[in-house]
């Protein structure tokens, strides 16, 4: 009896309350994997959204400078812009159905701006607003604004 008192080792209960336990914070570890890397690809995603919209305003401003006439109609936050620009027609109107900005010219249309939910254009004593407004999937939303004066202005 003696003899079986001292040996050394480890019985199965407790080989089966180890492993349980390194279960539990192994499956523990791989779920703040999961959700930092579901974070991450959603601040991702916000940020190319956001960086989109940015340089699409930041090019309708600049074409709005250079250009010699400048024409807004359209509804509210899906409203078009159209300007002469070295005799060239460009438009920039917004999709209401799929939620893109498309830039057209006399060779064809393209995309310059997904998941936008308004882009609206307003004219005030010569000076022309634009304000383009998004949300990402699964991202708050977010407003740009710029004001740019053209050279000239008609509606």
């Amino acid at each position: 009896m003696e003899h079986l008192r001292n040996q050394e080792g480890s019985s199965l209960i407790e080989l089966v309350v180890g492993g349980v336990i390194a279960l539990i914070v192994v499956g523990a570890i791989i779920s703040l994997q999961i959700d930092a890397y579901r974070y991450q690809h959603a601040d991702s995603s916000r940020y190319e959204v956001q960086l989109e919209a940015a340089n699409g305003l930041e090019r309708i401003v600049q074409e709005v400078r250079s250009a010699t006439q400048v024409s807004l109609s359209g509804a509210e936050c899906s409203g078009v812009l159209s300007l002469n620009a070295d005799g060239v027609l460009l438009v920039y109107s917004r999709d209401p159905d799929s939620r893109r900005v498309m830039r057209s010219d006399p060779t064809g249309s393209r995309v310059i701006g997904e998941q936008v939910d308004c882009l609206a254009f307003r004219e005030d004593r010569g000076t022309l607003e634009v304000t383009w407004t998004g949300a990402p999937a699964n991202g708050s939303a977010f407003t740009l604004r710029s004001t740019v004066s053209p050279r000239v202005t008609t509606n």
